[in-house]
């Protein structure tokens, strides 16, 4: 199975989108999605947007002249106006903000601040030919707005902080630093720039020391700050401690006010959004996002100490108060594959695809929910899926070979899914035992042999058997060691099936004894053994 750590870093973690954009005051934003592994890991780590304070004006410059007002389309009451959705406060499509920013800068409905979010909003939304080409035109007219903006008023923290986020937005770290660290300077107690300089620091520089120091500096200056609390309890589980990234979390959720309604459907903010005007909706809206968001975490961080009820709760909030994020429905059906409710499992699944298509590790989830209840046909279909979006990754092209080969009987299929994924990475051990598999099934024993043979060969040089075998201080196995002994083991075992084909039965004895050493559990191994001896005449 695949883990969470490929969909949420890389995106849940394959969601397609990639945050580190803007968002509300002192609030976190919904997590992305991301590497194939035998069972669904923990989910790695979202990369959570800067906060983002509202556009600063630049002084004695009307926010709304008259032409403006007047440029304004027609609206019934309530509908969400041109810079609603531009800014990505409505959940419309990237094709429906590209019209709303366009009409907003075109049509002079902003200016200052506001007008350079339109272009950057404008410029995160191109896609199709020569989608590259105007986002970096849109990108660069952004900053060139915010940098006679920081000219004229060079003592306006607001300003540095601001083209920080858009610094951060389209890659360029290092200049994000520069300005949150001017927007620290300039603004001493303002938690703003240090967050936001922390979330940079842990997710684009790997300093997670220097973030930790700087949400320490935030808490210190308001120890009621969620978004300190949730980063930091972030970065701690980035670091492996996972205690003490579910005690910020736990802090921060404590913070929140008690009976949090769910995202208004009507102006909803996207993981790319900002704070342009503080409606009590909006503001209601933001503190749901900050709530679903560290709920989510909190229940990655359950996840990952196998408490898959605690973390179902978690992911079960965040559901209920932001439904239409892909991301906690995800780590939710996640959860439940470990419990074995593959049903629930793929409920879940399915309604995460509906809210985000193309997420390569729901597709491949799912297919493995639907493969161990026996619907091949979907399982198939969904393997192809994540194949297709994650064409470089052999784990699809591994499940759906055997797909092929113990459902369907299609061996030269599988056995060409088994070689393409060989060709991605040579060293994929289960590519190697499935397609020895499939060769034994075709009554091809030598080959068998040599694929087993390479398969022990490889997962030896991960650790060795005392090591895999190992357990921790808990009396738990290192879920990584864990697999590697697994997949060892199995090779073992079919190596000795494969030499009982060939009669070669002293050395079918001796791998189903290694394969017993690493795993005495094993009923597979014994009865091999016990079949052998049979064939001996040992009784």
């Amino acid at each position: 199975m695949w883990g969470f750590e490929r969909w949420v870093a890389a995106r849940w973690v394959a969601r397609g989108v990639a945050l580190g954009a803007l968002c509300s005051v002192a609030a976190t934003p919904l997590a992305a999605q991301q590497r194939p592994a035998s069972q669904p890991a923990p989910a790695g780590q979202a990369q959570p947007a800067p906060a983002q304070a509202g556009p600063a004006k630049p002084q004695g410059q009307a926010a709304q002249p008259a032409q403006q007002t007047a440029a304004r389309k027609a609206r019934k009451p309530g509908e969400p106006s041109e810079m609603d959705v531009c800014y990505g406060m409505t959940g419309a499509s990237a094709e429906g903000k590209i019209e709303a920013c366009t009409d907003v800068i075109d049509n002079g409905l902003a200016s200052g601040g506001a007008l350079a979010l339109a272009y950057l909003h404008r410029g995160m939304s191109w896609k199709g030919p020569d989608s590259d080409k105007r986002s970096k035109s849109d990108f660069r007219t952004a900053v060139r707005m915010y940098n006679d903006a920081v000219m004229a008023q060079p003592l306006n923290a607001h300003l540095y902080i601001q083209r920080g986020v858009v610094h951060q937005t389209i890659g360029e770290a290092d200049r994000a630093i520069i300005d949150y660290s001017d927007a620290i300077r300039l603004a001493p107690r303002d938690t703003l720039p240090l967050i936001n300089r922390g979330v940079v620091l842990y997710t684009r520089k790997d300093n997670n020391e220097g973030a930790i120091a700087d949400f320490n500096a935030a808490l210190k200056i308001n120890n009621k700050e969620i978004s300190a609390w949730t980063n930091r309890g972030i970065v701690y589980r980035k670091k492996g401690d996972v205690n003490q990234a579910i005690a910020d979390f736990t802090t921060a959720i404590k913070i929140l006010p008690e009976k949090i309604q769910p995202v208004s459907l009507t102006i909803v903010p996207d993981s790319v959004t900002s704070q342009l005007a503080k409606s009590p909706q909006q503001e209601a809206n933001r503190i749901a996002l900050q709530a679903a968001f560290v709920h989510f975490q909190r229940g990655l961080a359950w996840y990952d100490k196998n408490d898959y009820d605690k973390a179902i709760a978690d992911f079960s909030e965040s559901i209920r108060l932001n439904p239409r994020d892909g991301s906690p429905w995800v780590g939710r059906g996640a959860s439940y594959m470990y419990k074995n409710d593959l049903k629930q499992a793929i409920a879940d699944f399915t309604e995460s695809i509906r809210l985000a298509p193309g997420q390569a590790f729901a597709h491949m989830q799912r297919g493995i929910a639907y493969h161990r209840i026996g619907d091949s046909e979907n399982a198939l279909a969904d393997y192809t899926a994540a194949h297709e979006l994650t064409p470089k990754d052999p784990s699809p092209l591994v499940n759906r070979g055997i797909v092929y080969y113990t459902k369907k009987g299609k061996f030269e299929e599988a056995v060409a899914d088994f070689d393409l994924a060989l060709k991605l990475n040579p060293k994929e051990v289960n590519a190697l035992i499935n397609r020895g598999v499939t060769w034994r099934q075709r009554n091809d024993p030598d080959r068998a042999i040599s694929d087993f043979t390479e398969a022990v060969r490889l997962g030896l040089q991960t650790s060795d058997i005392l090591k895999l075998t190992q357990k921790d201080k808990d009396g738990k196995k290192d879920p990584a060691a864990a697999q590697t002994a697994d997949q060892v083991a199995n090779a073992y075992y079919q190596r000795g099936m494969a030499m009982v084909d060939k009669q070669e039965y002293e050395a079918a004895v001796k791998d189903f004894e290694a394969a017993l050493e690493i795993n005495d559990k094993e009923p597979r191994a014994y009865l091999g053994r016990g079949a052998t001896y049979l064939k001996m005449d040992k009784t």
